[in-house]
């Protein structure tokens, strides 16, 4: 029998691809940010609005009470062209969808997380970065939610966090599926992993 895996994101086209390498895992629900709407097709999509947090709650937490999902994946690419400009309204914008918006999604999430033992998982895709004060500010910001994610994670729910700089999606699709890789780990993973002073 298959497992649930929901996958919320904001990088429509990578986690299409990504759902239909996984669907031989997992029964998978994608969601991804309205400003990715379109008509739904097989996979099956919800969208949310990030700077809502009525949207996550609906989205989310209805999601959530229907099913009992093995793993929570959140993947941030923050590399959004919008935010290349540093104006006013690229500022507040950046701040209401991805500050608050995950935010809002990991209150949603936090107590199913407890009550199911659910793994939640963290993937920051750090290619194609558009070079800005704005998305350094979110992908930092993203890195350190994750982080204290890692450092609180208890006996009730298994954390993981990856940067995925590089298009090796098999890879990727690998760590995601694989739901006995060591728990309690309050390191960062890597994709492709980091290699030491002796390419080891």
């Amino acid at each position: 029998m298959k497992k649930s895996l929901l996958f919320i994101g904001n990088n429509a086209t990578f986690m299409d691809s990504m759902a239909i390498r996984l669907l031989s895992v997992f029964d998978i629900q994608l969601c991804l940010a309205e400003e990715h709407k379109r008509e739904d097709d097989d996979i099956g999509v919800r969208f949310w609005e990030p700077s809502s947090y009525l949207s996550a709650k609906t989205v989310v937490g209805s999601y959530m009470r229907k099913q009992h999902p093995e793993q929570v994946v959140l993947l941030f690419s923050p590399h959004k062209e919008d935010f290349t400009d540093f104006s006013v309204k690229s500022i507040e914008e950046a701040c209401d969808s991805w500050i608050k918006g995950w935010l809002f999604i990991l209150k949603e999430l936090e107590p199913f997380l407890y009550k199911d033992a659910i793994m939640l998982t963290f993937v920051l895709d750090t290619r194609k970065r558009e070079d800005s004060i704005i998305n350094f500010f979110l992908e930092k910001s993203f890195f350190y939610l994750a982080d204290r994610y890692l450092e609180k994670q208890n006996d009730g729910f298994s954390v993981r966090a990856v940067i995925y700089s590089s298009d090796l999606e098999s890879e990727l699709c690998d760590f995601i599926s694989d739901l006995q890789v060591p728990r309690k780990s309050k390191k960062w993973q890597y994709i492709p992993k980091k290699r030491g002073f002796l390419g080891i």
